[in-house]
């Protein structure tokens, strides 16, 4: 934790057509002063969608931004900054080749963050830019159209409810139809097919939420608002269809010379208000709030609740928890035997931080674990865990990396009766770290579950404390525990040899 009370850091972000910095000084109540903010145009989204890789001129121009903007760091003597690296990017057949090239020219290590962690920064953004987002509506639709994809999150009453990532992004739509690029009316067609096909799966959901408020966040619906006004922040709707009526009708060069935009901003405009128009087909709002927030934004306030670990983080972690209580309904698990499930194990947590010496990171992947441990009922009773562990290692979690979902998934592998081989890849592919972390919170899950083993609900209340070598639990139960025992007593010695203190347990009728 930073004892300053202030700190001048850095964010990069690698996006599709911009290589962005911004340059802020932060201060230890949350606040921060913008000091310096520079953006440079690249091809590396042109490049990635349709070919698979960044081409060498790319690159060479790549590295070179990348070393100005270290220069600019240097100058206000940043020591502390976050790069990374989203959607073309991570999706660059040569995109180590890259990286190397840009640490070994810049000395800048870039994070490629997948399309969680996307969501992860650009919802920080709108977090602690707009506070109050959604506590004076029933419900609302954040919609940020990226250049590689789409991000959305619905809102009730405040609490984050759901949020989905889509790859439609405004430059890929463009690359993927450059066939019909003529921007013909079949042209138009074809594009509102395309939208509307990838969009089928998710607008039952949006139509069921009732959207009554929308905001549109990310540089290509900043464009769209700033060619209706400079200052406006709410649009109404019928300006929006108005604008692309008039804009369906000019050549790309009558675009450019009306709105003095660039040809590479034309490229994004056509598809970014067409994602736009779907998106606000499925809302009852009459008009778009579009505020200035960007992925950049989400970078330096994850920056600042790191150096100067804010309270306003909880707030944050609550949204990523109502997330994975999404996704776990997704698949119809037993909310009652999770919920019960993640009580337990996040007390032996707390009660055993002494043995386990584990961080608040590691507490998460546990209780995300212990919330999603039995999803793979979905599919097949037998095996279960096995098919847990195969559906959440493909899941997108809000802020949860690849390799944070390869723990988690490998804790649920566990979690039942198996225990970590040499042989197993899902374990031998892990880190010395990794491994200790997976053996800590496998042998806490696995005794959390086996106390609601036969998912009657039957123990009420529990009581964890520790007396020399032992931790003791104290259930009360209604029923009696006679299989919960059973499974407790088979998992006690797995817990004692990664622990280092004997389980017991101790049943009040």
């Amino acid at each position: 934790m930073n004892k300053k009370g202030y700190e001048v850091v850095g964010a990069i972000v690698i996006r599709p057509n911009n290589l962005e910095l911004t340059i802020a000084e932060l201060r230890g109540d949350g606040g921060k002063n913008i000091l310096e903010e520079l953006v440079q145009p690249t091809n590396i989204g042109s490049d990635v969608f349709q070919t698979g890789r960044i081409h060498a001129a790319t690159i060479s121009d790549t590295v070179l931004h990348i070393k100005g903007f270290k220069k600019a760091m240097d100058n206000y003597q940043v020591k502390t900054y976050k790069a990374v690296a989203t959607s073309a990017f991570r999706e660059a057949e040569n995109q180590e080749y890259v990286l190397e090239r840009i640490r070994m020219n810049t000395g800048i290590v870039v994070d490629v963050a997948n399309s969680a962690q996307e969501r992860f920064y650009m919802h920080k953004a709108l977090r602690y830019g707009l506070p109050k987002v959604g506590k004076t509506v029933e419900s609302a639709l954040v919609v940020n159209v990226g250049s590689g994809g789409v991000e959305f999150s619905i809102y009730q009453k405040g609490n984050l409810m759901m949020t989905e990532y889509i790859n439609i992004g405004a430059l890929r739509l463009h690359e993927q139809l450059s066939t019909f690029q003529t921007r013909t009316t079949e042209f138009l067609r074809v594009m509102e097919e395309f939208i509307s096909s990838r969009l089928s799966i998710v607008k039952p959901i949006i139509n069921k939420a009732d959207i009554q408020y929308f905001i549109g966040l990310g540089s290509e619906l900043n464009m769209v608002a700033g060619l209706i006004s400079a200052k406006k922040k709410l649009i109404d709707i019928v300006e929006i269809e108005n604008l692309y009526e008039k804009i369906k009708r000019m050549q790309d060069e009558e675009i450019m010379e009306a709105y003095r935009m660039s040809a590479k901003q034309v490229e994004t405009l056509v598809p970014t208000f067409v994602i736009l128009n779907s998106f606000l087909g499925m809302t009852h709002s009459k008009k778009v709030y579009i505020p200035k927030i960007d992925f950049r934004q989400g970078i330096v306030c994850d920056l600042a609740d790191s150096i100067f670990d804010l309270e306003r983080q909880e707030e944050f972690n609550r949204d990523i928890i109502s997330s994975v209580w999404y996704l776990a309904k997704k698949y119809g698990i037993d909310r009652q035997h999770s919920s019960q499930v993640a009580k337990v194990a996040m007390k032996i947590y707390d009660q055993t931080e002494k043995y386990h010496q584990l961080g608040k990171r590691e507490r998460q992947y546990l209780e995300i674990a212990a919330m999603l441990h039995a999803i793979g009922y979905f599919v097949n009773f037998n095996d279960y865990n096995v098919i847990t562990s195969w559906l959440v290692k493909r899941q997108n979690i809000m802020g949860i990396s690849n390799l944070e979902m390869e723990i988690i998934s490998s804790i649920i592998f566990y979690h039942e009766d198996e225990v970590p081989r040499q042989h197993h890849t899902v374990y031998t592919n892990l880190s010395h770290e990794e491994k200790a972390i997976v053996l800590k919170l496998t042998a806490i899950l696995k005794i959390a579950n086996s106390l609601d083993y036969s998912r009657g609900g039957k123990v009420s209340d529990i009581e964890i404390c520790r007396k020399k070598d032992e931790l003791i639990l104290t259930v009360k139960a209604s029923q009696n525990l006679l299989l919960e025992e059973w499974v407790f007593n088979k998992r006690a010695e797995f817990f004692e040899e990664v622990m280092g203190i004997h389980p017991v347990l101790k049943i009040m009728m």
